[in-house]
């Protein structure tokens, strides 16, 4: 696996929010092999809460679409709400990757599907990482 030099400070945190367990686990290995620091909420509910205690630590979140109670596209409006330079990309299964279609491309966000490669995903996030904010 090639490596990714990471373009963070070392205060900077990314968020994975992913509600199965596995995912997240190569997610934040990945992340963390490579030397980013890393938290996880488990659904969008958690991220809020995490969000919130967090920002402007959180230099970048990640999110599945399908999550309990609150999915990963009400997740992100919320999230928004808090920090409208927000930095986020979803990565989920390819159908839920097609019912965000629409909000990928008006927020011009970033989507990978899972599975992914390693090297696919570390770019997406060292791309999303290095972009200047945008002005929304």
């Amino acid at each position: 696996m090639e490596d990714f030099k990471p373009t963070f400070k070392r205060q900077d945190l990314i968020m994975i929010v992913e509600d199965e367990i596995p995912m997240q686990e190569i997610m934040k290995d990945l992340l963390e092999s490579n030397g980013y620091n890393v938290i996880v909420a488990n659904d969008g509910f958690e991220a809020l809460e995490l969000y919130q205690q967090k920002n402007p630590q959180i230099s970048l979140v990640i999110l599945d679409v399908m999550l309990p109670e609150m999915d990963g596209r009400d997740t992100y409006f919320e999230l928004k709400k808090l920090d409208s330079e927000l930095r986020a990309f979803f990565c989920s299964g390819f159908a839920s990757l097609v019912e965000i279609q629409s909000l990928v491309e008006k927020e011009n966000l970033y989507a990978i599907q899972k599975p992914f490669s390693p090297k696919e995903f570390l770019a997406v996030v060292k791309e999303v990482l290095s972009e200047e904010p945008r002005i929304r």
